[in-house]
């Protein structure tokens, strides 16, 4: 299968915001949204090279990406990065999106157990 899907399929594509960073999976859908229809051309190449060259090596693999930083007090001066893969997440590889959300869910309440205790 492909790593980057040529479509969604009718589905709606996957987000998720935490802290003012939103993080999606790379779509080909995605990258025509961004760069319009020459996307192949203007999308950046380390994006490119998945849809080209990427295959599923793990079930359930997904390419997630930080797609914006949203302006908040909390991210001053990161407003600018965009469109970079998210590979790790606290030293764990990070196999999809809503594996991300479970990791940033337990940091959370690892968080609120240290704070009862």
């Amino acid at each position: 299968p492909d790593l980057v899907p040529r479509l969604l399929n009718g589905k709606r594509p996957s987000y998720l915001v935490h802290g003012g960073l939103v993080f999606t999976t790379l779509t080909q859908p995605f990258l025509s949204h961004q760069w319009g229809k020459d996307w192949e051309e203007k999308a950046p190449i380390r994006l490119c090279t998945h849809v080209s060259y990427g295959f599923v090596q793990k079930e359930g693999q997904e390419i997630v990406i930080l797609s914006q930083v949203l302006s908040h007090e909390l991210t001053v001066g990161y407003e600018s990065i965009a469109f970079l893969q998210l590979l790790l997440f606290n030293g764990r590889e990070v196999l999809n999106l809503r594996h991300l959300a479970e990791m940033l869910d337990a940091e959370a309440d690892a968080r609120r157990s240290a704070e009862a205790s």
